[in-house]
């Protein structure tokens, strides 16, 4: 069985930084313009969402 703390340790301050410029530019690129509130949430969902395909990744490698 897998460690979640192994998993933690591969989501450096780069790659969290990656994911995160990645998910700003997507959002930024919408035909439509988010308000704050709107896309804060865009945001974390979106975050939280890559963060899980990163572990699902992991977890089947």
């Amino acid at each position: 069985m897998k460690n979640f703390k192994d998993f933690q340790s591969t989501m450096n301050q780069e790659k969290v930084k990656e994911i995160s410029n990645e998910i700003i530019n997507k959002l930024d690129n919408t035909n439509h313009q988010l308000g704050e509130i709107e896309f804060e949430r865009s945001y974390n969902f979106s975050l939280t969402m890559r963060l899980l395909k990163e572990y699902h990744k992991w977890l089947n490698d």
